[in-house]
């Protein structure tokens, strides 16, 4: 595992960790800190549906595998719409905060957009 790598899922896992599971635990085939890294690195690349997360999970399993679990290889686009709409929205929203301002700090404040015109390279460029 790389060393980035495995500091997002430490800082990840840090920041999430008082996110409840609403799941009943002994039925669950993937961890909720393997689901919230996939959605996030997903989002993070343009991935705006349920079935671009499963996508993007699948092409980029050998790499993901190193530094995530996946007991059951990678979820399902249902798995993924069924276990994010479970969670409690402010609990996922103090969790996500508090885990950008970790990222903001650990990059000194440099960070990269990854908002839809960053993405799609929609946004006007200086001349010169």
């Amino acid at each position: 595992m790389d060393e980035a790598a495995c500091e997002f899922v430490e800082t990840l896992t840090r920041c999430f960790a008082d996110l409840e599971d609403p799941r009943v635990q002994a039925s669950c085939d993937h961890l909720l800190i393997d689901i919230l890294a996939m959605t996030i690195l997903g989002v993070s690349c343009g991935a705006d549906e349920w079935t671009d997360l499963e996508t993007s999970g699948r092409l980029r399993h050998d790499w993901l595998r190193t530094f995530l679990e996946l007991p059951a290889g990678i979820p399902s686009h249902d798995t993924f719409r069924r276990v994010l709409g479970l969670l409690d929205r402010q609990q996922f929203a103090a969790c996500l905060f508090q885990w950008t301002q970790a990222i903001h700090e650990a990059t000194g404040g440099k960070l990269l957009a990854i908002d839809g015109k960053a993405l799609r390279r929609s946004f006007a460029k200086k001349s010169g």
